[in-house]
């Protein structure tokens, strides 16, 4: 399911049976993966790399169980009848053939996006179980800057053992915790104190906080008042 996710992205499905997928030659350790899940040779040329392979039977076996077209650049796969238990596989393989993960600017947190054709908007939806957007170039665009999650979907494919594109997720470092993960830590520390009785002035001193930083922390938590 993660090499179905890859090629639904990256790879082509031809009417007469035949699957390829071309990369650039910096991306060849994973075509080398990919020629070896199929048990096929790849070839070189360009500065690409290339795996093509003619099995009628098989590619027009998935061509029709999962609606995927020749043309799927505009018209997307049915993915309904996928196990949902096989979602994140596919999804980490979608991500590696056509989404992008990078560090938000001027921090070491990362973003994932994905950008595909308007009318993928609710293949995407289906697949990634968040809202997607139509961005004002038409296209369908969806964001993930919440590390946690990030860093969940990276230990989740570790474990998985997926041959995931190392330059995209090796970007995410999942032992680190996000600006968000910390702030939400510290505010759920000092609700729990303001409930006990301490005060702002005592909480912003054990937390090594400042005053106001506590303050409007709890008031936008409702636990204190004006």
């Amino acid at each position: 399911y993660y090499w179905l996710g890859f090629l639904i992205a990256e790879g082509h499905f031809s009417k007469n049976g035949r699957l390829s997928c071309t990369l650039s030659i910096k991306d060849e350790d994973h075509i080398i993966k990919l020629s070896s899940f199929l048990n096929v040779k790849y070839t070189t040329y360009n500065n690409l790399v290339r795996v093509s392979v003619m099995d009628v039977n098989t590619v027009k076996k998935l061509m029709g169980q999962y609606s995927i077209s020749s043309n799927k650049t505009y018209s997307p796969p049915d993915l309904s009848s996928i196990n949902p238990k096989f979602l994140l596989p596919l999804k980490i393989g979608f991500i590696d053939g056509d989404g992008s993960i990078q560090y938000q600017t001027g921090r070491k947190d990362c973003s994932l996006s994905v950008k595909c054709h308007s009318s993928w908007k609710t293949t995407l939806e289906n697949l990634f179980q968040i809202p997607v957007r139509i961005n004002n170039k038409g296209y369908s665009f969806l964001s993930i800057t919440n590390n946690t999650i990030l860093r969940k979907l990276k230990q989740d494919a570790n474990q998985l053992n997926l041959p995931v594109l190392i330059r995209k997720w090796g970007l995410i470092d999942e032992k680190s915790v996000s600006r968000q993960e910390t702030a939400r830590l510290w505010h759920q520390e000092a609700s729990k104190m303001k409930q006990l009785g301490e005060s702002i002035n005592i909480i912003s001193k054990k937390l090594n906080k400042k005053y106001t930083t506590v303050y409007n922390a709890l008031k936008r938590k409702e636990v204190v008042s004006e």
